[in-house]
């Protein structure tokens, strides 16, 4: 069997170089591909600069040989190195949080140093470029996350004198930058303190390391002496060990587990190592979870070389020890699938073969370069550096900014999702249970971040694998119950908001992809049940306390109200339209109603998406302020979030003028933001916030104000000052991906601005020309700019896209002025004479359907008199909305004998108030539970007025609206609308105690200000809600005037505890009584018994009694109150804020004297 193998090797082989010499005898055949090199034109001079290139068909030199060569813009795609272009170390400076290590294109093992062993924030990625230090090279990492975790089963090589040490801050080695190197699949570095050179590539679950020891000769020593190699295995290095396994299988294999907890609460990684020499000798930790592989060996026939090389091969597995040693076994000799055409590849595997050894260090990092060529080589493109200034492919991969910044960010968008399945298809499902599936598997979805613009670029050029990432996203729903929101080695860490896996399924569904009528990549009712269960999961935050269905989620609710009842809007659009386009009428219905929420909290006072707050809107309102209602964000960087319906949000906001306007105040209002700091709000333009996710699809919104040129400027501002090919080259965090998705997509001169919708809305491209090559069709999409030099210098006139028929080098608009031979259309616009047009006005969105056509792009610029013709398309709802605004409801949540309430409709509604009122009286035993229920005609201010002198809860909605519209089956016409309730709580103080603050509450958790701790209104465990006073690093000290002496028998404050964020029980509680306010006697103290490890969100009061000397409960005489709690102090060693000198807040939100 393997003879034959081989036999059928060597003929493809010998059949290959026989058709390879044939074609380089031809002098018809252009670029040829040599088995060593390829041809090049010779060249004298490292840069010539020449006259700008007219179109592709004179961008050729003549060579000595006669032969026809082109440029840069010619080389064959195979030939290409696109991964030169590469430079791995952007984003390991600043906040980046990447890693500079190897990875595989989607694949599971990503092999890097580490310089950071600790949870820091710039941490995450496991490498910093400002560190020195380095403690050995894991197998797994995250690329660009806020959050830290993996760096899974780290190697180190040791210095081969002196005693071995498990401490990883002897055992660290200094290093220098001058010595390292970071390709795309390759890194290396010298370590200073072993004296080793590290060398390190992978496959797809695989890490190959190689190790070259440089021993320091001692004196007098023969040359022939023998060296000892040593490798440590640390399980403990990074997140908290559960459980673990070290087991020796041979000679030159190890195997074993590491289980551990972290941000990923329960996850797995096995492993298989296999060394290239014989373990001598093994020396283990006291607790078995480290271990030192020594190595003696020498050359054969006894030759000692210097430096001693060691090979080692990790595989890795998140299912079992079973799966690491089948990859281990598998991927040593069978090429990726996707490879196993290439010529080298098969020369590699045959010469191994033969020899009866298995593949080396270079064939795999020859294999890995390959693979990022292919991958990278899915879209290529041309700067305009290169259409001016001839390079030398190496010259070009070196001083080629925009190319090395272009396929640097593409690279980066190629990491995440991860391959999370085994060679034979088996991995851990989110139930924790080890599965078999027929294609491959994948892990790490940061969907928040990622849907917005790495899903879609990955619609484009990678259909298969996106399937697969669909097919993963339901498996994860059928196992876990819900569709993931950020998962990670099979575990749901529930990190940040919204439920955007229905985002990226809407998108594949919208877009055809996979939809075979007779063979469908995936069950899409099956999809669509995922994703209306998945977003019913949420239903509760719009429930009032008497269980009335709200239109919004106020404060009270949930914490970060505002971001999340936004982007549930936005996703229940996308299940909106695949039920529409399902034909589930009824579903897409609801659910193009539910979209509409987003108008319950804007404010069209002050034209911001603004928190709701006991039926009311939050006061004060600061836009600039960063709190906990906004996800990383403040109301500027979310208030022109309506992506699925940006005609509405713009009416809403009083139309085009309005908009462009609100436009102009982000980008160039002032930069300061007041309020929490928030590290991920950075890259600032005015409040835009590049550096985070919300901020992204905004400068394309000018768009839809017929003022593209505007967002043009930032677009192209930001693709020049906030994307670098620099360490520090990231404005913000990568967020797996996102980051350099955003600038793939405008750097292509176009962007997603609604996944889902099929368009993509043009901005300002960067690139000369670009060949998009889209899965399962062999002919690329040619993308090209077209324009005057002239017209490149209106920095007033946008660019606009235009198809092109059958796009090929000669009909590349001109660079010379192409008015000179020009045409009138029959709709007026000019046009250059010669280039077929079949969108003849300038476009200002591209739909996928033209991205996946045969016609090509051409980015023109918009003359004034052609500015009246531009035409942009939007998203839309397929299904009129029955959607009407709830009433807004306003008085002082607490009062003393009455207060007086406003409820009032929005302008211009013509419907009834339907309200429900509950009250109460002073106790509780009073309380009325039947509702009084009326429906109220307004008058023309649409205002209703009411006096409250109870305790008393209003439920309001609006009843007989009219609404207009095209409604399905039913045409133009008028309905009457029902509105979504709201909700607000009044009520009656018992007393009106005053109360001095002796510590100073975090501008943050004010709780509404010093008189929040005697108003009666009592937090829960969601304590970013607005209900809890907080005090960072301090003591709390307050002082209590009951106004007149009275007789008390306990002090109670009601405590919070988080220990995640911070947030401890006091040590202890005192408390102090005084008649006269100057003499004052303890009543007593209570220490907390609460455990400051338990990772609960828990609520505790504490109580002090008044008590005699027999220890009796009596009750005692005072007027004055002093308290004390007493901070925890610095967070305990093992908490993840301790390296960063992390210290405790106290939470609490009453205090009660009874």
């Amino acid at each position: 069997m393997l003879q034959g193998m081989k036999s059928i090797i060597f003929c493809v082989m010998f059949y290959a170089m026989v058709f390879s010499k044939v074609i380089a005898q031809n002098p018809n055949i252009g670029n040829v591909q040599y088995k060593k090199k390829a041809y090049q034109v010779p060249v004298k001079s490292s840069s010539i600069v020449k006259k700008p290139i007219h179109s592709l068909e004179n961008a050729r030199l003549q060579s000595p040989n006669s032969i026809i060569q082109p440029l840069a813009f010619s080389q064959s795609k195979e030939s290409t190195q696109y991964a030169a272009f590469v430079n791995p170390f952007v984003g390991t400076g600043g906040h980046g949080h990447t890693f500079p290590g190897a990875a595989w294109p989607f694949g599971m093992v990503q092999l890097s140093p580490d310089t950071r062993i600790d949870d820091t924030w710039d941490g995450c990625g496991g490498y910093h470029y400002s560190d020195s230090f380095i403690f050995g090279f894991s197998h797994t990492h995250l690329s660009g996350t806020g959050v830290s975790d993996y760096g899974d089963i780290l190697v180190m090589p040791l210095s081969a004198s002196g005693l071995p040490s498990f401490n990883p801050y002897a055992y660290r080695s200094e290093f220098s930058h001058t010595t390292e190197k970071a390709e795309a699949g390759y890194y290396s570095v010298y370590l200073e303190k072993p004296k080793v050179k590290a060398e390190l590539t992978v496959s797809p679950r695989m890490g190959i390391h190689r190790y070259s020891f440089y021993p320091d000769p001692l004196p007098g020593a023969p040359k022939t002496e023998c060296f000892t190699a040593r490798l440590l295995l640390d399980l403990i290095h990074r997140d908290p060990l559960v459980s673990f396994k070290i087991e020796q299988i041979d000679n030159r294999r190890i195997g074993g587990w590491r289980q551990s907890k972290a941000w990923a609460d329960n996850q797995w990684v096995y492993f298989a190592i296999e060394f290239s020499q014989d373990i001598d000798r093994v020396i283990s930790s006291a607790d078995g979870k480290q271990a030192i592989y020594e190595f003696d060996f020498d050359e054969p026939g006894g030759i000692s070389s210097n430096p001693k090389v060691l090979e080692l091969k990790v595989g890795i597995s998140f299912s079992s020890e079973k799966g690491a040693l089948l990859n281990l076994v598998q991927e040593q000799f069978v090429p990726h699938p996707d490879l196993q055409d290439s010529w080298s590849v098969i020369e590699s595997v045959f010469a191994h073969l033969q020899s009866g050894s298995k593949a080396k260090f270079e064939d795999f990092r020859r294999q890995n370069q390959m693979a990022w060529n292919t991958e990278l080589g899915k879209i290529e493109v041309h700067s305009e550096k290169e259409a001016m200034v001839f390079m030398t492919p190496e010259q070009a991969s070196k001083e080629d900014t925009d190319k090395r910044k272009f396929y640097t960010a593409l690279y980066h968008c190629m990491i995440h999702p991860s391959l999370a399945s085994d060679y034979d298809g088996v991995y851990r499902g989110r139930d924790q249970k080890l599965h078999r599936a027929f294609h491959k598997v994948y892990t790490v979805f940061s969907l928040w971040d990622t849907y917005r613009a790495l899903h879609p670029l990955l619609s484009i050029i990678d259909e298969p694998r996106t399937i697969d990432f669909i097919r993963t996203l339901l498996l994860q729903y059928q196992q876990g119950k819900k569709l993931p929101v950020w998962e990670l080695g099979s575990c749901e860490t529930d990190c940040m908001i919204g439920y955007h896996s229905v985002s990226v399924i809407a998108d594949i569904i919208a877009k055809g992809i996979g939809n075979n009528e007779k063979s469908p990549a995936f069950d899409q009712n099956l999809a669509l049940e995922a994703m209306v269960h998945s977003s019913r999961l949420k239903d509760s935050s719009f429930l009032s306390a008497k269980g009335y269905k709200l239109g919004y989620m106020g404060i009270e609710n949930t914490a970060e109200s505002v971001s999340k009842l936004l982007e549930y809007s936005y996703d229940d659009w996308c299940i909106a339209r695949v039920a529409y386009l399902m034909k589930y009428d009824d579903v897409a219905k609801e659910f193009f109603e539910r979209s509409d929420r987003w108008k319950n909290v804007f404010d069209t006072k002050t034209g911001f998406m603004r928190p709701r707050e006991n039926g009311g809107w939050l006061s004060p309102f600061d836009p600039k302020e960063v709190n906990n209602h906004f996800t990383e964000a403040n109301a500027w960087q979310y208030s022109m979030y309506v992506p699925h319906d940006i005609q509405k949000m713009m009416a809403a906001m009083g139309g085009v003028k309005a908009t462009e306007n609100h436009l102009d105040s982000l980008f160039g209002t002032s930069s300061i933001t007041r309020g929490r700091e928030q590290s991920d709000i950075s890259g600032l333009i005015g409040q835009y916030a590049h550096g985070n996710e919300p901020s992204h699809h905004m400068a394309y919104l000018y768009n839809y104000c017929s003022k593209p040129e505007k967002g043009q400027k930032i677009i192209d501002r930001i693709c020049k000052e906030f994307y670098k090919d620099t360490p520090d080259g990231l404005i913000g965090n990568e967020d797996c991906g996102q980051m350099s998705a955003w600038y793939v997509m405008s750097a292509m001169g176009f962007y997603p601005v609604c996944p889902g919708s099929n368009l993509y809305q043009v901005g300002s491209p960067q690139l000369f020309e670009i060949s998009l090559h889209r899965s399962g069709n062999s002919k690329p999409l040619l993308i090209s700019k077209g324009a005057t030099e002239d017209d490149l210098s209106q920095s007033d006139w946008p660019w606009a896209a235009h198809r092109v028929l059958s796009p090929s080098a000669s009909q590349i608009p001109s660079r010379t002025p192409p008015m000179a031979k020009s045409s009138k259309s029959e709709n007026g616009m000019v046009h250059p004479e010669g280039l077929n047009l079949l969108m003849r006005v300038p476009a200002l969105t591209i739909s996928h359907e033209e991205l996946r056509s045969d016609f090509g792009i051409v980015f023109s610029k918009v003359r004034p008199e052609e500015r009246s013709l531009m035409v942009l398309r939007s998203a839309k709802q397929s299904i009129a909305s029955d959607f009407v605004v709830a009433p807004v409801i306003e008085g002082a949540r607490t009062f003393l004998d009455s207060t007086f309430i406003r409820i009032y409709l929005p302008k211009g509604s013509k419907g009834k108030l339907e309200l429900h009122t509950y009250t109460q009286g002073l106790k509780a035993s009073t309380k009325n539970t039947m509702p009084d229920k009326k429906i109220l005609t307004l008058g023309d201010d649409n205002v209703y007025y009411v006096t409250v002198k109870n305790n008393t809860v209003f439920e309001a909605r609006i009843v007989d609206e009219e609404i207009s519209g095209a409604f399905k089956d039913e045409g133009l016409g008028h309905k009457q609308g029902i509105s979504d309730w709201s909700h607000a709580e009044f009520t009656k103080k018992e007393n009106d105690y005053g109360i001095v603050l002796n510590s100073q509450f975090h501008v943050q958790y004010s709780a509404g200000g010093k008189g929040a701790l005697l108003d009666g209104i009592r937090g829960n465990t969601e304590w970013r809600s607005g209900y809890w006073q907080g005090y960072y690093n301090q003591d709390f000290e307050a002082l209590i005037d009951m106004g007149s002496v009275k007789p008390l028998k306990e002090v109670a404050i009601g405590f919070l505890q988080d220990c995640r964020a911070w947030i401890l029980m006091p040590r202890k509680m005192e408390v102090w009584l005084s008649v006269d306010g100057k003499i004052y006697l303890p009543m007593g103290e209570i220490e907390n018994a609460v455990p400051v490890g338990d990772l609960r969100t828990l609520l505790q009061e504490l109580v002090v009694y008044s008590k005699d000397k027999k220890g009796k409960i009596r009750p005692v005489k005072a007027r004055y109150i002093k308290v004390k709690a007493t901070h925890y102090g610095n967070l305990p060693v093992w908490h993840q804020g301790y390296p960063s000198g992390g210290k405790s807040y106290i939470f609490l939100d009453e205090i009660m004297l009874r």
